[in-house]
């Protein structure tokens, strides 16, 4: 077992983070939580709508920490205007819950509101009843806003707690798009003379729900001079689905639709951003010009865009996909993506002997291809040509395009190519796979050939706040759900001993595994069970090491299935930093291409390896030990400038800050300064070069080009080395040398600037 242990904790090379966290006493908190972030319309300042739910609950640990008759604020950025606190549709709800479980009561008769932008709310006094035993209590905001002059953007709401026991921070609680609609293209064809041509797709997608309106209204289509409109398919996709009465008018370049967003239920309120595609038929006229053709788009309530559906080309090849896009997941070394179809439409059109490059994200490797429907092409010489140009560590392929046999010299060429790609770990869910064709053998264009899918969702019931130096503190309850049948893998093989692990016979081949991060560990081995789907783990073998569970995988699901981790605790050393406790999916069970080949993993050197291994990650607990800002340093440096800010005064520094090889070195003495270090603490040895830095019980050292760092005489490995710099002065990696002394360091890439934050003692 111990063998077992120590072999998963080495296959997640975590690397090392170092911090030190002054403990302080038991405070008060509540667990703050928002329970979704909508996208709300800018433009729209008579309209009322509604951001996400801002729940504070108090901590379970401490259920007398809400005090009755205090009070708390919140306050919400300007130019998002907040609506009367009552119990109408359109009012702002603010309600209180005495006892978890209990009905939600108004507490409206307990909120001011001051002015458009913050409300003050006064605790309830059902709350924590002396003569009864305490409860957990919570009160709950839901925000009904305009928005009127907001620039757009996150709406960040500010809680200031004062001594009510209320948590302070901040909450993203929406965000609000720029214009109404975005417009895009979805593939952009080269025609030649067709009647008719068709162009792309233009797909136009709500930027919030009812970003359209709810009304009837025209969208307008104008084409350049001499082409002109043939005909057009339209459709209504997710929550404009119902959007199927419209009607058009055609003329010449112009094509005007009516349509009537609220479709077959006129009156009821849209739940989902609605999509609609236009596929645009028009014929080029004699005196058209070659080259993009740009279509001009507008509408009642479609926000304006100048849009390319196809290029004009004295010869035409189109490139396009073969089918609707595939879903895909990420972590696959093995998936196909729908066929690309490369097609001439005037014969001669494609060069011979000319370069032809086809582009996928930088997270899609290309491994392999097939080719179908080959006309008027050696279908041996090409697919020699594509497969010489494939080793699998490219997320491109360039190939020559081969000669006309004398046979075909006459006939139009064309061909479909299936591609074989290895999609990174963390590739953006719900990103499109889109093929970009270029070169100069003339065939330009792309299509969309996929569509990413991370192969489960992580989600956490809520981050419980656990603080450094405690053992069997109590994090959420985690739910790994598959996104479709069989996304989490399985061999249905025994491994044997292959990894080492003397004391089992048999070791299941795919594991899934939860990666807690450094200086947090399981306190033992958590509840794991399918409670959905027939996916099978090997419950006997659930197992944790260290910050490690290994859940074997026993066989696929035929149904999407659900994992529930419950009744997990956690162990914090005094290393682990301020904030979240982020929990990270991982295992062979979700990637199939890691490339560190102690993992298991055996492919031919690099070919559709990454070194990605987390498909998804949640937060599960909250590291909740800040100490008073009153007993805290904030010190700002800025590249190249020789002065800092030491809590907001100006103090004169003899060197700048520099960067070198993306790291920042400052000058050791208002390092120290800022971490709490007197300079009497600042000790230089000239014998070996070396600087020591002492902070209550502890003592960092660190030696002039070298990379190891003694913290209480135990040797730590640093990516960078101090450095001496003119005029003599001792210049040390900021954040290794801050966080070893208990800070924390935020860098700010737009004003070149880094925060050290340190307590004082």
């Amino acid at each position: 077992m111990r063998s077992k242990r120590k072999v998963i904790a080495i296959l997640i090379c975590l690397s090392f983070v170092m911090s030190l966290l002054v403990p302080m006493s038991a405070l008060a908190y509540s667990i703050n939580r928002v329970t979704s972030v909508p996208t709300l319309a800018g433009n729209k300042s008579d309209d009322v709508q509604f951001l996400g739910t801002l729940t504070l609950k108090e901590d379970a640990d401490f259920m007398d920490d809400l005090v009755p008759g205090r009070s708390f604020t919140v306050t919400f950025p300007a130019g998002v205007k907040l609506q009367d606190v009552g119990t109408g549709g359109n009012d702002t709800k603010v309600q209180y819950q005495a006892g978890e479980g209990s009905t939600w009561e108004d507490l409206s008769a307990n909120v001011t509101k001051s002015g458009d932008y913050t409300l003050d709310i006064e605790l309830p006094d059902a709350f924590n009843d002396e003569e009864e035993e305490p409860t957990l209590d919570a009160v709950r905001i839901i925000p009904a806003v305009k928005i009127d002059g907001f620039d757009g953007g996150d709406i960040e709401v500010t809680v200031d707690g004062f001594d009510s026991g209320i948590t302070s921070g901040t909450y993203v609680l929406g965000r609000v798009g720029e214009g109404d609609t975005t417009a895009r293209v979805i593939s952009v064809p080269t025609i030649g003379e067709e009647d008719p041509a068709e162009g792309g797709v233009i797909r136009i997608t709500e930027n919030s729900v009812g970003a359209i309106g709810y009304a009837n209204q025209k969208i307008t289509l104008k084409l350049p001079p001499n082409f002109e409109w043939r005909d057009y398919d339209i459709d209504f996709l997710a929550g404009l689905a119902d959007a199927d009465d419209y009607s058009y008018e055609m003329n010449a370049r112009t094509l005007v639709i009516w349509i009537d967003p609220d479709g077959a239920d006129p009156g009821e309120v849209r739940t989902q951003r609605g999509i609609i595609q236009i596929t645009p038929y028009f014929v080029a006229k004699s005196g058209a010009s070659y080259g993009e053709v740009e279509v001009s788009l507008d509408g009642d309530e479609i926000s304006d865009a100048d849009l390319v559906i196809a290029k004009y080309a004295d010869y035409g090849i189109s490139v396009a996909s073969d089918g609707d896009a595939k879903e895909v997941l990420a972590g696959q070394i093995d998936a196909k993506l729908t066929k690309l179809y490369i097609k001439e439409s005037i014969a001669g059109s494609l060069i011979d002997n000319r370069r032809t490059r086809i582009d996928l994200p930088k997270w899609a490797k290309i491994v392999d291809c097939k080719l179908s429907g080959v006309k008027g092409f050696d279908s041996s010489d090409l697919k020699d040509a594509l497969d010489d140009a494939i080793d699998g560590t490219k997320n491109y392929v360039e190939f020559v395009i081969p000669e006309v046999p004398e046979a075909s010299s006459s006939a139009k060429r064309e061909f479909k190519v299936e591609f074989t790609v290895s999609l990174e770990a963390n590739a953006p869910a719900d990103e499109e796979i889109v093929a970009e064709v270029s070169g100069r053998s003339g065939a330009e264009g792309e299509a969309v050939l996929g569509t990413v899918l991370a192969p489960v969702t992580a989600a956490a019931s809520e981050s419980l706040n656990v603080r450094i130096g405690l053992k069997d503190q109590p994090i959420g309850d985690l739910t790994i759900t598959e996104v479709k049948k069989g996304a989490i893998m399985s061999s249905n093989e025994y491994m044997g001993d292959y990894y080492g692990w003397s004391s089992y016979e048999y070791v299941y081949d795919t594991a899934l595994l939860v990666v807690l991060p450094e200086g947090v560990e399981w306190s033992d081995t958590p509840d794991v069970e399918v409670v959905e789907g027939n996916l099978e783990i090997d419950e006997d073998d659930v197992d944790v090491e260290e910050n490690v569970l290994y859940i074997p995988i026993k066989g696929e699901s035929t149904k999407p299935s659900k994992i529930e981790i419950t009744n997990a605790f956690v162990d914090l050393d005094r290393t682990v930093a301020e904030g979240p406790v982020v929990a990270k999916v991982q295992g062979s069970a979700v990637v199939e291409n890691l490339k560190d080949a102690s993992s298991g993993y055996d492919h031919d050197e690099d070919a559709g390896v990454f070194k990605t291994a987390t498909v998804v990650s949640a937060e599960v607990a909250r590291v909740a030990t800040p100490a008073p800002i009153s007993e805290k340093n904030v010190a700002v440096f800025t590249i190249g400038q020789s002065s800092y800010t030491l809590n907001n005064v100006p103090v004169a520094m003899d060197v700048a800050p520099y960067l070198k090889n993306d790291r920042t070195y400052l000058p050791i003495r208002y390092i120290a300064n800022a971490c709490g270090v007197p300079d009497d603490n600042i000790l230089w040895n000239a014998d070996d070069a070396s600087v020591v830095l002492i902070k209550g019980d502890r003592v960092v050292k660190l030696v002039i080009g070298s990379n190891v760092m003694l913290i209480n005489g135990v040797p730590f490995t640093m990516d960078v080395a101090p450095e001496i710099v003119d005029p003599g002065r001792t210049m040390l990696p900021l954040r290794w040398a801050a966080q070893a002394l208990g800070a924390t360091v935020e860098w700010d890439a737009a004003t070149q600037s880094v925060t050290v934050i340190g307590s004082i003692n």
